[in-house]
């Protein structure tokens, strides 16, 4: 048998805050994700729009967020807050990090995440080769 054990460093604060893994990948297949969700569907792409021009969010490398320092609103460890305030630019649902984000993680397609985020490709790679190994 084998276990795999993530640290997530905000854990030890008293909360548990993965959207710097689990947001990249929403970010990464936002049409499976947010543009199909009944809450964001009629202001995904304005949401998507505000994200890429206010906090240069990258839809084809989600991963590179947060890491130009010529950028300060690009939130290194804020992209929830950044997705957050996208939702609240026009009336309706606020996004919300423990309802939707592990609603869009069920719903991801990890074939788009992989492409877009070599990272999380890795992680996948190496998880899936742990798991076949252990059916073994």
């Amino acid at each position: 048998m084998i276990y795999i054990e993530l640290a997530i460093p905000k854990l030890e604060a008293g909360r548990c805050d993965c959207m710097g893994i689990c947001g990249k990948r929403v970010i990464a297949d936002w049409e499976q994700t947010v543009a199909k969700s009944p809450e964001f569907r009629e202001r995904s792409k304005s949401m998507q729009h505000w994200l890429a021009t206010e906090r240069k969010v990258s839809f084809s490398s989600p991963e590179n967020f947060g890491l130009d320092s010529n950028f300060e609103k690009s939130y290194h460890k804020k992209l929830s807050d950044a997705i957050i305030e996208a939702s609240e630019k026009q009336e309706g649902t606020r996004y919300s990090k423990q309802i939707h984000t592990a609603r869009f993680i069920r719903n991801l397609d990890f074939a788009i995440a992989q492409q877009k985020c070599p990272e999380f490709r890795k992680f996948f790679t190496t998880l899936s080769r742990l798991t076949q190994e252990s059916k073994s």
